[in-house]
């Protein structure tokens, strides 16, 4: 297998690319977490008979309860392994001497923000 070249870039800017990367694990695990969200909110309206003629046993909700409890326990430890990602990633921006390096951080907050909806 061949493994192509790697782009020539600096430091600040491989970092720069590290938190970019980081944002954008963020916000799609927000998106997923939303969907499942969508997912509960529809999944209520049938329970109750809010939208629809069928209705759901016990059983299917306990299910679905059950699924959903996996998924958040999953979104979880995702948000956990990000977060340790961050926490590495900026501790290896700092210079030997203790100063960070200077990362246009204001370019990634301007992206979309998820959270912000």
């Amino acid at each position: 297998m061949v493994i192509p070249d790697a782009p020539k870039i600096n430091q600040e800017q491989a970092f720069t690319n590290l938190l970019e990367s980081i944002a954008k694990q963020e916000s799609a695990l927000a998106a997923f977490i939303n969907a499942e969200a969508e997912k509960s909110r529809a999944l209520m309206l049938l329970y109750k008979g809010g939208r629809g003629s069928r209705t759901l046993t016990s059983d299917q909700l306990i299910e679905f309860q059950r699924n959903l409890s996996a998924i958040i326990n999953t979104a979880f430890k995702t948000h956990m392994i990000i977060q340790s990602m961050l926490e590495m990633v900026l501790e290896a921006s700092q210079r030997k001497d203790g100063t960070p390096l200077s990362i246009p951080v204001e370019r990634i907050l301007e992206e979309e923000n998820p959270f912000s909806k």
